[in-house]
């Protein structure tokens, strides 16, 4: 476990020293569904923005879903972010994420919306709402603080 988390620092730091990354943590609540069972749940997360100073950029994350029904389910993927160019970015995002839960493995479609706001001159929040599709289901609004290098 330590290794990993040295070799996904490592990374972080390496794609960061370029120009327009941008690296954050999210937290958030929603819901989860599938087959007839449906759970509601917080999310914790990381995210990450390569090529962000433009109007297209990339983004990855990973997010930790969590119920008190002891439900867990992990999520990693990536795609396309289309944002605006001013000060204060709204975005979009469009992507495909996988992973699994206690069950099965997951593959879905991500659609999500939010807004960039800075805080200073390398600081932001992003609240954002996402969405989830394929035989699971999922939504989550949530909340994302970072650091844009």
């Amino acid at each position: 476990m330590k290794k990993k988390l040295f070799v996904m620092v490592f990374f972080a730091a390496a794609i960061a020293s370029a120009q327009g990354v941008e690296l954050g943590v999210t937290g958030g609540a929603g819901a989860f569904g599938d087959f007839g069972r449906n759970s509601s749940g917080g999310e914790v997360g990381a995210e990450a923005c390569l090529f962000c100073s433009g109007t297209y950029a990339l983004f990855g994350e990973y997010t930790h879903w969590f119920s008190g029904s002891s439900r867990t389910v992990n999520l990693g993927g990536g795609g396309i972010r289309i944002q605006g160019r001013s000060r204060v970015r709204p975005f979009i995002d469009i992507g495909a994420v996988g992973g699994e839960d206690q069950h099965a493995g997951i593959g879905a479609i991500v659609l999500g919306t939010g807004v960039r706001i800075p805080l200073g001159e390398h600081w932001y929040v992003r609240p954002q709402f996402r969405f989830y599709g394929s035989i699971h289901a999922a939504a989550i609004g949530s909340v994302g603080i970072g650091y844009r290098f």
